[in-house]
């Protein structure tokens, strides 16, 4: 079984000049999802480098040390009402793992954001052509490694939304950065963040889902020039490759898990890429056909829930006006 990069390749299909219309702009014809109905995925850990792997597990770390954040609420209420040096002490140094936790993982984000640059550039069907067909196998299978890292952006952003208290600890810590600073309790100090980072980090956070955002801008900022046309058509390869799969293989549940997910992460980013949305009927993806994917091939109602989730909350259009009603009703809306 080839994967998705390959079979398109060897496809010889002149990839972009379906969304091209007459005066240039990205409004004409739809792309067929027949053109793909034999493509399909091979998202094996196996074939996964050393360097990616490396990353991967720093993102796993990151999502368990985000499931065993600790409440640092009520040691700031005490210090934010009866503010004494001992109190405000004792909290700095409640939250100091916290902000370290905090700061690990913006600069995580910042990684990141330079693998999905470089991701979107070898997965882009634009640049197939430039690549050495000889030598592509000894490349990191770029699917599945893409497929993980959404997997964890899900997973992080998740979790950050059920962590509460996340953004009030970060709050405190900048409201009293300046008279910690002057603090000589190397705990304490050890969390000391520049002002440009800590600014970098508050807008971060600021956000409901901070580490998918990473992956939506990057691809905003990849699709931006003249490649949206063929990154827009290989959102709707990988997503047709998906439900290929779905429908044909009976992939085991890991599988399955990332063969739902890519698919719900290709509508998202295509929703924010495509200059009309992946909700109306200039979309070459029938959202329907995906939500009744989702809801055919999860394993769990918990499982379907989160996709179904990522959908409402990382999309742009979800809650547009011109959203049709059925999808509006299939989303709970």
């Amino acid at each position: 079984m080839g994967s998705v990069i390959s079979t398109i390749r060897n496809s010889g299909f002149p990839f972009g000049s379906a969304f091209n219309s007459d005066d240039g702009s990205s409004q004409g014809n739809l792309v067929s999802e027949s053109r793909y109905a034999g493509l399909t995925l091979l998202l094996d850990d196996k074939n996964l480098s050393e360097d990616s792997l490396a990353i991967l597990n720093e993102g796993d770390d990151l999502v368990r040390r985000l499931e065993a954040y600790r409440d640092c609420s009520d040691v700031i209420h005490q210090a934010l009402s009866d503010h004494t040096p001992e109190n405000e002490a004792k909290a700095w140094r409640e939250i100091a793992d916290n902000i370290i936790f905090l700061r690990d993982a913006y600069n995580y984000s910042t990684k990141l954001e330079a693998e999905i640059s470089g991701l979107l550039g070898f997965l882009s069907v634009s640049k197939l052509g430039q690549r050495d067909p000889n030598t592509s196998l000894e490349q990191p299978r770029l699917e599945v490694y893409f497929t993980k890292i959404i997997q964890f952006a899900f997973k992080f952003d998740r979790l950050k939304m059920k962590t509460g208290s996340l953004q009030n600890d970060f709050s405190y810590y900048r409201r009293t950065l300046s008279r910690l600073r002057q603090s000589e309790d190397p705990e304490i100090t050890r969390t000391v963040l520049k002002d440009g980072l800590a600014n970098h980090m508050s807008l971060f956070y600021a956000y409901p889902n901070p580490m998918f955002r990473v992956i939506i801008n990057s691809a905003v900022q990849y699709s931006s020039s003249d490649n949206q046309a063929s990154f827009l058509e290989l959102l709707v390869a990988l997503k047709v490759a998906c439900t290929n799969m779905l429908r044909a293989s009976n992939p085991n549940p890991v599988f399955k898990e990332r063969l739902l997910t890519l698919m719900t992460a290709c509508c998202i980013i295509y929703d924010w890429t495509h200059p009309y949305g992946v909700f109306t009927q200039q979309s070459s993806i029938s959202m329907p056909a995906v939500i009744g994917a989702i809801r055919q091939y999860s394993d769990s109602d918990k499982e379907k829930e989160i996709l179904l989730d990522a959908i409402r909350i990382h999309s742009k259009h979800a809650k547009a006006q011109n959203v049709p009603r059925k999808v509006r009703s299939m989303l709970g809306f």
